[in-house]
């Protein structure tokens, strides 16, 4: 089988109920050359269930107990991922929202055509808990405005070169949160980190959004600016 130009991976736990919808949105994706990683993070819902009956596409790879995977945090999930990656390119959806249909094709052709760059991510709507669209993200033009500290992507929906990725030895298991925050801090030093203004995915806003967690976000983004302020 062709080699994948893009990874995608995909972590649930407990997130059963929008599954399904976020794996279809990964299928539906205008070009075909991606692989996608499933990871069942201890879950205790339907999520292996959802994730077996994809089990059949040579495209998907599944991870979970039954596969002899214990899951340990979001940021060492990653870090499976980047070991397991097959594409050129590593992207991480998040169980509970969708890519938009073009997602890939646009942020891989950005890649493609930028060779300096090594991040790249889009614009994205927000959606409530029933997929209901009630706002529409706009993102800075990091590379128009010199690189401001405190405006990264999110760590989800952004697109990676995996061999960036490796060079800088991929991602922090002791903080388990603002995963994208710290990447970008450390990547940004000797790579250029661009933005598309589109939208290109649906974040879905709930109560169990980690991002709803403000304690442990600040002092996972104190902790990555004390120790890049120690370099």
């Amino acid at each position: 089988m062709e080699s994948p130009k893009v990874t995608v991976y995909t972590v649930s736990h407990n997130y059963g109920k929008y599954l399904a919808e976020a794996i279809e949105s990964v299928l539906r994706q205008s070009i075909g050359n991606w692989e996608l990683l499933l990871f069942d993070n201890n879950s205790t819902d339907d999520t292996r269930e959802i994730m077996d009956l994809y089990a059949g596409d040579p495209r998907i790879r599944i991870f979970g107990l039954d596969d002899g995977y214990t899951g340990n945090g979001i940021s060492a999930i990653a870090n499976t991922a980047l070991r397991e990656a097959r594409g050129e390119y590593l992207i991480r959806l998040d169980a509970d929202d969708v890519f938009d249909d073009n997602i890939l094709l646009v942020l891989a052709h950005h890649l493609d055509t930028h060779p300096e760059t090594a991040i790249v991510f889009p614009d994205y709507y927000l959606m409530d808990n029933f997929g209901n669209i009630f706002a529409h993200e706009r993102r800075q033009s990091l590379f128009r405005r010199n690189y401001l500290f405190d405006m990264p992507p999110n760590g989800a929906c952004t697109m990676i070169r995996t061999g960036v990725m490796e060079e800088v030895g991929g991602y922090r298991e002791d903080l388990n949160a603002q995963d994208g925050f710290d990447i970008w801090s450390r990547i940004k030093e000797n790579h250029r980190c661009d933005n598309i203004n589109i939208p290109l995915f649906y974040y879905r806003r709930h109560g169990d959004n980690m991002t709803q967690n403000s304690t442990r976000i600040l002092s996972a983004r104190r902790q990555i600016k004390r120790d890049m302020s120690a370099i």
